[in-house]
């Protein structure tokens, strides 16, 4: 997880990126935070390496991109989740004895989004009542990029057509709802992973 970004591409961090993905390491990297400042720059190095890294922008609390994040970018699934107002700690020294403050940017969605990823590895793992909540063959694929990608895009479809949302927000609860039950998020996974 990076929460990071540089306007300019850079030859070790490419290098480390393509090391991490070759070994199927799962990168999630900020989009952006100056879009509000040049509505046109793109998305930062190296959330704009496409079928390498998971590019998150902020969103709001009412599922719209933050104004600071960028614009869609072709090719790239525009992933959002929310990055305003997220209670964060924080040192003493530096905030007036408080614990901690409110922040913003794609540098926090970042890791919002990247818990929401673990939690779903986590989940793999876990032993339901007849083995592993996601079999072995279906969780290999699954902690990869192209796994979280997989679910990530899933819990950003959107069943109703009429809401206006140019990014992928995701919505962990169209995996994990609050009616379903292990062995059936287990049987999604598993049918997710067959298409990755």
């Amino acid at each position: 997880m990076l929460s990071l970004g540089f306007e300019r591409e850079d030859d070790a961090i490419r290098q480390a990126v393509q090391d991490a993905f070759t070994k199927d390491k799962i990168i999630l990297a900020a989009a952006s935070n100056s879009s509000s400042i040049i509505p046109k720059k793109r998305v930062s190095y190296p959330a704009r390496i496409q079928g390498q890294v998971l590019s998150i922008r902020s969103a709001t609390g009412q599922n719209v991109r933050s104004d600071a994040s960028p614009k869609p970018s072709d090719g790239d699934d525009n992933f959002m989740i929310l990055g305003e107002g997220i209670e964060a700690a924080w040192p003493l020294d530096l905030n007036e004895d408080h614990p901690t403050r409110y922040v913003s940017g794609s540098s926090f969605a970042t890791p919002v989004a990247a818990g929401i990823a673990s939690l779903v590895l986590e989940f793999s793992i876990q032993r339901g009542k007849r083995g592993p909540n996601v079999p072995k063959e279906s969780a290999g694929t699954l902690w990869t990029y192209r796994g979280i990608r997989k679910i990530f895009r899933y819990m950003s479809a959107v069943d109703d057509q009429s809401v206006n949302i140019d990014c992928s927000m995701i919505y962990p609860w169209k995996l994990f709802d609050a009616d379903g039950d292990y062995e059936v998020y287990g049987l999604e996974i598993k049918r997710l992973m067959k298409s990755a």
